[in-house]
């Protein structure tokens, strides 16, 4: 079963873009998400807020050096994605020992 995270798009410019993150899963997920951007060398700023750290919308905000900010979001996405899809197969994998 996947995570439902919906992302919604507040706005966007040439070089950077700010999404709503409508989930309480986002809380968890955002922090992997901006170090994942900040090691993308194409982006210049990666941060996000809210109102409370575990509760309500999240904001993340994306300002890229050069390409399309939304690339770069999906690439970090994407990245992530992999990252989990490995980690699920390890774990399925390991064998208990007592």
């Amino acid at each position: 079963r996947g995570v439902g995270l919906e992302i919604v798009l507040i706005e966007k410019g040439k070089d950077f873009i700010e999404v709503l993150v409508d989930d309480p899963a986002g809380a968890v997920l955002l922090e992997p998400l901006k170090v994942k951007l900040l090691a993308d060398p194409t982006v210049d700023i990666a941060t996000y807020d809210s109102a409370h750290p575990m509760y309500g919308n999240k904001h993340l905000y994306v300002r890229v050096k050069s390409g399309k900010p939304q690339n770069a979001l999906k690439r970090a996405l994407k990245d992530m994605s992999t990252n989990f899809s490995d980690m699920k197969k390890i774990v399925k994998k390991a064998k208990v020992t007592k």
